[in-house]
């Protein structure tokens, strides 16, 4: 199945959101090699761009993600500590995606290959 994916890099790994499997979840990779889904309250338009501005969290992506993934970031501490500051903005392209026994599998536009395991493990083919 081909569809639109978002995804985003972090100092400690990256966002992926991908239509039309994830409504209000997002994919988060930790450098560690574990993934897990996450669910963040859906972005509507009209609401803040930077859920979490402060002093210390600019208005600005990077090292701030924004929309969705902003929410996410801001909202669920283990997310914000895993994955550190965002090291670029976030950037769509269509993706083809596989559900195989067990796990799946999301083929990038750059051509890497991000490879699931349902036991919450990820790596990266290229």
């Amino acid at each position: 199945m081909n569809g639109q994916v978002v995804e985003q890099n972090f100092v400690g790994g990256k966002m992926v959101w991908r239509e039309p499997l994830d409504y209000a979840r997002a994919l988060v990779l930790f450098n560690s090699g574990a993934w897990r889904i996450y669910q963040h309250p859906p972005y509507n338009e009209g609401d803040p761009e930077y859920p979490c501005v402060d002093e210390n969290t600019p208005p600005q992506s990077p090292p701030t993600p924004r929309r969705g993934f902003g929410a996410m970031w801001c909202n669920i501490p283990e997310v914000r500590s895993g994955l550190g500051n965002a090291t670029d903005v976030e950037r769509a392209y269509t993706g083809a995606m596989q559900r195989f026994e067990k796990g799946f599998m999301l083929r990038a536009d750059s051509g890497a290959i991000y490879v699931f395991y349902d036991r919450g493990l990820w790596e990266r083919w290229q």
